[in-house]
């Protein structure tokens, strides 16, 4: 068994990926509802320990004309986020101290200011959670990955939108960009590891 990684608390970033909105959809392996609890004892565990809070959240101007529009194979109707969409879920609301970044398609990166906001405050190591595994988490991972960041995934707090998605994305992609650890054993890494306060 591998040796738990340990972090440097004033270096790190927990990204709370896409909690808002109504939270009603149907996820796998786990629903939303298990996932803001496992999302929630992160962050409580975070800004215990001065590992900054980073909420991510979906979203575009009232038009509609920031999203990203293209053709593809997938026939659902476009998605426009209203006002009430983009509220992150009240039981991970955001604090003083946090940071909110809206994203205008899947990966947190692209034109968000998110990297801006990391490299600014020298954060190079990433706690990612959220929803979902394979779109909004995923796609920062790779991002971030090929950035440079330095990449945990809390793997119990984030969740598919289809059967099998998680799975996949668990098994097959995230152990080459970073360590998969369940949200325990990120609270005791959190809690325990005093370097850098």
């Amino acid at each position: 068994m591998r040796e738990l990684p340990s972090i440097e608390h004033r270096s790190t970033a927990l990204l709370v990926i896409d909690l808002q909105g109504s939270l009603s959809q149907q996820t796998y392996p786990r629903t939303t509802d298990d996932v803001v609890a496992s999302a929630t004892g992160l962050i409580a565990a975070a800004r215990e320990s001065g590992v900054m809070v980073i909420h991510v959240r979906a979203g575009n101007e009232p038009d509609g004309q920031d999203w990203i529009f293209a053709e593809t194979d997938d026939d659902r109707p476009r998605r426009v986020w209203g006002p009430e969409d983009m509220l992150i879920d009240s039981r991970v609301e955001p604090r003083e101290g946090d940071l909110v970044i809206t994203k205008r398609q899947w990966g947190s990166f692209y034109d968000s200011g998110l990297e801006l906001q990391l490299r600014r405050r020298g954060l190079d190591t990433l706690i990612l959670c959220g929803i979902a595994t394979n779109f909004a988490v995923e796609s920062t991972a790779r991002d971030g990955w090929e950035r440079g960041f330095r990449l945990l995934f809390a793997e119990d707090a984030m969740a598919g939108l289809a059967p099998g998605d998680h799975e996949f994305a668990v098994a097959r992609i995230f152990p080459r960009l970073g360590r998969i650890l369940s949200t325990a054993s990120l609270i005791d890494i959190i809690r325990s590891d005093t370097r850098g306060i």
